[in-house]
């Protein structure tokens, strides 16, 4: 499957020449300092579960959280749409996954996100409608939908630049309690890096950037397909 006209034109339009590379580098950047934070974060994390007796679980090829609904900011989605176009084997790859993705999980989704746009022009934080999200993650884990960034051997080909929501989930319990049958819970932890980690990160990007997520895959095909149109049309 050859790479669809809109992903040439947009690719061509602002990923070339001059504004090209000064787009790669600042990708660079911000994902040096996020890999730090993470660092930081995650070893945190390990001294307080050592003291506590206990240990991440998570290893390669674990994969039952990638079936999760997983949201990313315009600055991620920036960073792993510059991380498709240096790997275009993994470009080629999402371009043929998504349409089975979106047939899928698209009208969950696309709910979810009406929900998030809602919530952000209103200056309500999505909390606040804790029952509709709640119904819809139960529908969306309920259709175990796997990432479209996932591969065959159950790997994930974003790993370098995956959303700071993947990088900072992780689970105690042993891999068969994290799958979608188990009758059991795994305890899992979600460690947000601090405040002057997440100020650092957002500082790299233009107002609203950082703040303003949505579905990931939907995120990512968007900046793919329509670029700095479907930013302006996702920040109002």
């Amino acid at each position: 499957m050859g790479e669809p006209e809109s992903i040439r034109a947009v690719r061509q339009a602002e990923y070339s020449g001059r504004q090209g590379t000064a787009k790669t580098e600042h990708c660079a950047r911000f994902t040096a300092a996020k890999d730090e934070a993470i660092r930081k974060t995650k070893q945190r994390l390990t001294l307080e579960l050592r003291a506590a007796g206990e240990a991440v679980s998570c290893r390669r090829g674990c994969n039952h959280c990638c079936l999760h609904y997983i949201t990313a900011s315009v600055a991620e989605g920036l960073v792993i749409v510059d991380f498709l176009y240096r790997n275009e084997a993994e470009l080629r790859r999402f371009v043929e996954n998504y349409p089975r993705w979106q047939a899928r999980a698209g009208t969950v989704c696309t709910g979810f996100d009406r929900l998030r746009s809602l919530a952000q022009a209103t200056g309500t934080p999505v909390e606040a409608y804790r029952a509709s999200v709640g119904i819809a993650q139960d529908e969306y884990a309920a259709m175990a939908v796997g990432c479209p960034f996932l591969t065959g051997p159950g790997d994930c080909a974003i790993y370098a630049v995956r959303p700071l929501a993947c990088a900072i989930h992780c689970s105690v319990d042993p891999p068969e309690k994290c799958a979608p049958d188990s009758l059991q819970a795994p305890k899992c932890y979600n460690v947000v890096p601090d405040e002057m980690d997440i100020a650092a990160l957002s500082g790299f990007w233009k107002p609203g950037w950082s703040a303003m997520s949505m579905t990931m895959p939907a995120m990512v095909y968007g900046l793919l397909t329509r670029g700095n149109a479907f930013i302006d049309e996702s920040l109002g």
